[in-house]
């Protein structure tokens, strides 16, 4: 197949077979930019579609009336203002509950959560074998032993 050239980081590339006209290489970095590219010469050219994105727009900040000053909360706290939806320890206590209910036998360690992050519950108990390995959690939640004066 015939390499091209990208318009955005004038490297050559192979298109996809599935896809012969493709002009941008497959970067993250370049898809960004075609799509926003796309999207300012849409909004230009097409009334109807600067119509619905204002439609959309307008509609997204009558759902979320209190984003701006939520948004501008955490940016001067520092908290994150990137991430303005971030878990809050009830949910993380609300899984670790439910792993906890719902844990399968002859298991020390259990996955909690899979969307947006790794957490282990792993049992001091000594009533479930250690069969796992930790090599690839990020976070390990220590169950405290009901004989310990921790």
């Amino acid at each position: 197949m015939k390499q091209k050239v990208c318009p955005y980081c004038a490297q050559e590339f192979i298109p996809s077979r599935f896809h012969q006209g493709q002009v941008v290489c497959s970067s993250s970095d370049c898809q960004r930019r075609r799509r926003a590219d796309y999207h300012r010469r849409k909004l230009a050219e097409d009334p109807e579609y600067r119509a619905q994105c204002k439609d959309s727009k307008a509609k997204w900040k009558e759902d979320h009336p209190s984003y701006p000053e939520r948004y501008r909360a955490m940016a001067k706290k520092g908290d994150g203002a990137r991430h303005p939806h971030s878990p809050s320890i009830d949910d993380l206590l609300r899984l670790l509950r439910h792993a906890k209910n719902t844990s399968a036998k002859n298991n020390s360690a259990f996955c909690v959560t899979s969307r947006f992050v790794e957490v282990l519950c792993v049992s001091l108990s000594g009533a479930r074998s250690a069969k796992n390995t930790f090599a690839a959690c990020k976070v390990i939640v220590v169950e405290q032993d009901p004989g310990s004066d921790i």
